[in-house]
């Protein structure tokens, strides 16, 4: 029933439509039909006359004023209104009904719209925050409910009500004035507001009257028509994108001032860099909640990296523990890890900065590489990417990779082997990597000293929080030869890219698809590598031959003959201990 009129329906029928709205033994269909009816019913009576529109919503309804058809009729509304919530408040109720029962309550607040105090034509937005108010019971049915509200009726009142201006700003008012309830009230759970909240839909500047939209009749439309300066105050005042960005902020601040829970926490770092902090007009009062998740560390601090970012290049936040932190940030937990998507694309983002010193591009790529030694195979290839497109950003980091180092400024192996040192820090220096890169307990009883020696060779300092004096800017980008003998192919292809020489233009300069890398797993790499065909097959397979040791020209490899003399067989040797 779309259209229903005032005495169409007898009294005695009205009872039963709204005992058969919430009958559990009730045919689903029925209990559709008793709701549209309702619904139906109420809207014809309240747009019918002027009194109607204003009993809606009148707090002090005289009964000497009314007669008993109207005392009855707004007990039966007020009945009606009550029965929506409960319907919508719990969730063992089947979707259908609760879909209705939440386009009903939105439905009765658009009609409650209609009605004004001044005894205008016009709209009145304000009635959306009256105390016994349908939107407000829409509101708070889904605050109070005993479980989340289902993601179908969130994106439904979204997509079909939150497009509307006085809906979305009321919200916000609505979410701040439950988040600042006080005992004996109950308020709600902070993740029913903010499920709530993120539905909110503020204009990003202001409207033009032609182009807004509120939450009342179509038939009633025809007053835009008219002068904006017989509008209600309350309309025009919609119509500013200030109003709108003041009450998304003390929504969001008195939410915030809650404890949330793990997921919902996280929600609110993902949602705060795109949806709150261009629309607010003090984006710095959100600091210490980004700050607080960027120290508790983990998932949250790559959460919470974008909203900081945005806080530092935008709006002046000083913050000189920032990159110190990122590159703490930068182990195989968060390399290798569920998130490591978005933590390789903020990473690359926040590293890309034309401010940012060379010493402290330096220390990322440092540390890439000796997380490469002792990574996963994908985990390997993301971070052969990510050096990849830093060393593209900065063309100084390229001089790293065939970079001699003096042994006066190495640190003694005290420094990184003395007494007390952990694990960890063990694991990162660049002689603990090569011992567990030997494959017999031979290998490693003779080349103790000269592993020892290469580790002499690096300068690199990773227990040192200092980036500066860390001296990653000093230290040769070794890792990357040792990737040349991994077992994976993939691995292989990728660190021939770093260790090529670096010219202009040409291949070198397309920048590897991190999100690609970052996709990858043990089951994709061997579909990659094993399912793929090779470009050519050779006609017959040798063992080869080490250059310089006279089995083999070394004509034929491109070799001159002089290398099988001291130099050549020093340099041979030098590589073949450290590989």
């Amino acid at each position: 029933m779309s259209t229903v009129e005032v005495e169409a329906l007898h009294s005695n029928r009205l009872d039963t439509f709204l005992g058969m709205c919430e009958a559990m033994d009730a045919p689903l269909c029925t209990r559709l039909i008793a709701i549209e009816t309702c619904c139906s019913y109420f809207q014809a009576w309240g747009s019918s006359d002027k009194q109607s529109k204003q009993l809606l919503l009148s707090q002090v309804r005289v009964k000497a004023l009314l007669d008993r058809d109207q005392e009855y009729v707004l007990r039966q509304y007020d009945a009606f209104i009550s029965i929506m919530r409960r319907l919508l408040q719990h969730a063992h109720q089947p979707l259908a009904v609760q879909t209705l029962a939440l386009d009903s309550l939105i439905i009765m607040a658009s009609v409650e719209t209609c009605s004004s105090a001044l005894g205008s034509s016009l709209p009145n937005p304000k009635a959306l925050d009256a105390p016994n108010g349908a939107y407000r019971h829409a509101l708070c049915a889904l605050a109070h409910s005993c479980s989340r509200a289902r993601p179908f009726l969130l994106s439904r009142l979204a997509d079909r009500h939150m497009v509307h201006l006085d809906a979305s700003f009321f919200l916000m008012k609505h979410v701040c004035r439950l988040s600042r309830l006080k005992p004996p009230q109950a308020p709600p759970r902070a993740e029913r507001l903010l499920d709530l909240l993120l539905l909110a839909n503020p204009p990003p500047r202001d409207v033009e009257p032609g182009a807004a939209s509120f939450l009342m009749p179509a038939s009633k439309s025809e007053w835009r028509d008219g002068m904006i300066v017989h509008w209600p105050i309350v309309c025009r005042q919609l119509l500013s994108h200030r109003r709108h960005s003041t009450m998304l902020c003390r929504a969001w601040r008195a939410l915030l001032s809650h404890p949330l829970p793990p997921h919902s926490f996280r929600l609110a770092l993902t949602k705060l860099p795109e949806r709150v902090l261009p629309r607010v007009q003090r984006p710095l009062a959100y600091c210490d909640f980004l700050t607080g998740g960027y120290a508790c560390g983990g998932v949250d601090a790559i959460l919470a990296l974008s909203g900081l970012y945005v806080l530092m290049s935008h709006h002046g936040l000083e913050y000189p523990q920032f990159y110190p932190k990122l590159v703490n940030m930068l182990t195989l937990s968060t390399l290798c890890g569920s998130l490591r998507t978005t933590f390789a694309n903020e990473l690359f983002r926040f590293t890309t900065s034309s401010g940012l010193p060379a010493y402290i591009r330096a220390a990322f790529v440092k540390r890439l590489g000796r997380l490469t030694l002792y990574a996963p195979p994908f985990g390997v290839c993301l971070s052969c990417g990510l050096t990849y497109n830093l060393m593209l950003q900065a063309t100084c980091l390229g001089a790293l990779i065939h970079r001699c180092v003096s042994a006066s400024r190495c640190p003694p192996l005290g420094e990184l082997f003395g007494p007390g040192k952990s694990e960890d820090v063990a694991v990162t220096s660049a002689a603990a990597v090569l011992r567990a890169c030997c494959n017999t307990d031979s290998l490693r009883r003779n080349n103790d000293a000269m592993l020892d020696a290469i580790s002499l060779s690096d300068p690199y300092s990773p227990i040192n929080s200092d980036l500066e004096a860390c001296r990653a800017d000093g230290a040769p980008l070794r890792e990357f030869y040792q990737l040349c003998l991994h077992y994976s192919p993939s691995t292989v292809s990728l660190t021939a890219h770093i260790t090529a020489p670096m010219g202009p233009g040409g291949a070198r300069a397309i920048p590897a698809d991190l999100g690609a890398l970052a996709s990858l797993t043990y089951v994709s790499l061997r579909h990659l590598e094993v399912c793929a065909r090779p470009k050519s097959a050779p006609l017959m397979i040798t063992t080869p031959n080490v250059p310089g040791s006279g089995n083999l020209d070394d004509r034929s490899r491109g070799l001159p003959r002089d290398s099988a003399g001291a130099g050549g067989s020093c340099l041979v040797a030098g590589f073949a201990k450290w590989w």
